[in-house]
């Protein structure tokens, strides 16, 4: 989950007591391109999961920003922070032989150092535009950075996420659980929402009469009927 949180392609319609999913195109493998749909069946018309803010996703999107930042440079550091014990090591060892330290200083010690350095520079750089977005965007008035969060990757910037709405097919949107839905008095063996989802190669004529077939048999009202229980 790059977008740190998890993530639905398509907003639930609500319909006759329960939610459906547009249908869209799904990859089936070995080039078949076949149709899913989705339904999702809850308590008294509600959704076990919320939609995350604008802000919220700013602000966990530049927390993770700084961790991959940290881990595109953690090889570069570790040359620095070996190239520093290597330092120690010879200094104790040529201390009475200084135009020796003073060969290793300029050949080896200060190459290595001058080289890394410039390469964690280079890297924080890279970085940057990222960085200066993020905070522009936290600059936004309220209302719009409390409004729901739907994203896609920026074409231009593969460390910046672009909002966009529902439309956008390259749209994701974003949720994070709902505590407030669950019934904690509840079993755990409790079902407290069911989530429907069927795929297949619409094209080909078996394959398309059974998810026909096998949608029209699903009771809805009885899966309703089982939850809580």
């Amino acid at each position: 989950m790059l977008e740190g949180f998890n993530v639905i392609s398509d907003m639930p319609i609500a319909k006759d007591g329960f939610w459906y999913f547009n249908e869209v195109d799904a990859n089936l493998g070995n080039s078949v391109i076949g149709k899913s749909s989705s339904w999702l069946i809850t308590c008294e018309g509600k959704l076990p999961f919320a939609y995350v803010t604008k802000k919220e996703f700013l602000e966990k999107r530049r927390k993770a920003l700084s961790v991959q930042m940290l881990q595109s440079a953690a090889g570069f550091k570790e040359v620095l922070n070996n190239n520093e014990i290597g330092k120690k090591y010879k200094e104790a060892a040529l201390k009475n032989d200084p135009e020796k330290l003073k060969k290793y200083m300029k050949m080896d010690y200060l190459p290595i150092r001058e080289r890394y350095e410039k390469l964690i520079a280079e890297n924080e750089k890279e970085f940057k535009p990222a960085f200066d977005k993020i905070e522009t965007q936290l600059k936004m008035p309220a209302d719009e950075l409390n409004k729901q969060a739907i994203v896609k990757s920026d074409p231009n910037d593969h460390l910046s996420y672009l909002f966009t709405d529902d439309n956008d097919p390259f749209g994701k949107v974003l949720i994070k659980p709902n505590p407030g839905y669950f019934n904690k008095k509840l079993p755990k063996s409790s079902p407290q929402f069911f989530w429907i989802y069927l795929t297949g190669n619409h094209k080909e004529p078996i394959a398309a009469k059974f998810m026909t077939d096998i949608i029209n048999a699903v009771d809805f009202t009885l899966l309703k009927s089982m939850l809580g229980r």
